[in-house]
């Protein structure tokens, strides 16, 4: 093998995720960054979309952890699924995803969680997962004319999240 293509695994290997496939801190740091530079310098909008799974707890200890990362990996593929051409998925944490995707309107966003959502079930049955998955999400369009960092924007999310969460566990 040659050299150049040991170094493109060995670079690739350090910015993916082993479970999903998606990138991993180290890959968003690299990708993320000169993307939203990118798109908002040009005065483009950039969703940012922070997905955590619910209830992956309960899976873990009901079912077991090689079931609860089947259920992450069902997350995963369907991200991988619906997510357009040119956007950056991460697996943010150990159950959360960050996902970036150049966007102009809310509309598209919601779909592509309506997507997400809707196909989940299947998925994650189709993966031997014997419990329903499901997600919580959170998103903001960045605003070329403001001044906010890319971290402002995903902590918004994030919170934008936990809000979502905290309503559907009012609800439960």
């Amino acid at each position: 093998m040659r050299a150049e293509k040991k170094a493109e695994k060995l670079i690739s290997a350090t910015e993916t995720d082993s479970l999903t496939g998606l990138y991993n801190r180290l890959g968003y740091h690299d990708l993320a960054y000169p993307m939203y530079q990118q798109v908002t310098g040009r005065g483009g909008k950039l969703a940012i979309i922070f997905i955590d799974m619910d209830r992956l707890k309960h899976i873990n200890d009901t079912f077991g952890h090689s079931v609860g990362d089947q259920a992450i990996k069902s997350v995963a593929a369907v991200i991988l699924r619906y997510l357009p051409e040119g956007a950056i998925p991460v697996r943010y944490g150990g159950d959360e995803f960050l996902l970036l995707m150049p966007a102009e309107d809310e509309k598209d966003v919601r779909k592509l969680l309506d997507s997400i959502s809707s196909a989940l079930p299947d998925e994650a049955k189709k993966l031997g997962v014997p419990d329903v998955v499901s997600i919580s999400s959170g998103f903001v369009l960045t605003d070329p004319d403001d001044r906010k960092s890319l971290d402002d924007y995903v902590l918004e999310a994030d919170s934008l999240m936990y809000d979502e969460k905290k309503k559907k566990k009012g609800k439960g």
